[in-house]
């Protein structure tokens, strides 16, 4: 009953354009097929601006967006601000006290190397009720010929959308491997 009354307040609902662009808004259609439509809760750790936040909105019942960043978090409420089922949360993922099990979705999208990598995925998966999902966008570096063409494509694609919708702000600093 639950689920059926989620989908049935949450059908209209169109994320926004993605705006300015980033390569991260590029997946987000791709990345939702992992959410069912009714899911419980989702964590979307690192959520920057509340574009992934919206959209999981549509099909969650209950999304916390949390970012370290107190600007990207006010950005996530005011993108979030039609979707009343958003809570957005500053804080740092790794001092959060979100209880064992806690979420059915738990999403870090690009966000992995802003945190020592090993600490947050236990984090991740900690957090992760029995049975859910986590869902990771991250960073990768080149080790053949055709990860550099990959990289060159989505390169070029980046130029061209960011010319089109403008260029991203990131300001969260990124953690150095250890």
């Amino acid at each position: 009953m639950v689920r059926a009354q989620h989908e049935a307040r949450h059908s209209d609902v169109v994320p926004p354009r993605p705006r300015p662009w980033n390569h991260n808004t590029r997946y987000h259609r791709t990345l939702l097929h992992n959410v069912a439509p009714g899911t419980g809760s989702a964590l979307d750790v690192g959520c920057g601006d509340g574009t992934f936040a919206w959209r999981l909105a549509s099909r969650c019942i209950e999304v916390v967006a949390l970012d370290p960043d107190e600007r990207q978090v006010a950005q996530a409420l005011a993108t979030c601000r039609g979707a009343p089922n958003v809570t957005a949360v500053h804080g740092d993922f790794l001092t959060q006290p979100f209880e064992q099990g806690s979420f059915d979705v738990v999403t870090a999208l690009a966000s992995l190397h802003h945190m020592p990598f090993d600490v947050a995925v236990s984090g991740m998966i900690r957090v992760l009720r029995p049975g859910g999902t986590l869902i990771v966008l991250g960073l990768w570096t080149d080790h053949t010929a055709t990860d550099v063409l990959w990289n060159l494509a989505g390169s070029l694609e980046n130029a061209v959308c960011r010319r089109v919708w403008g260029p991203d702000e990131m300001t969260a600093p990124a953690a150095r491997p250890r």
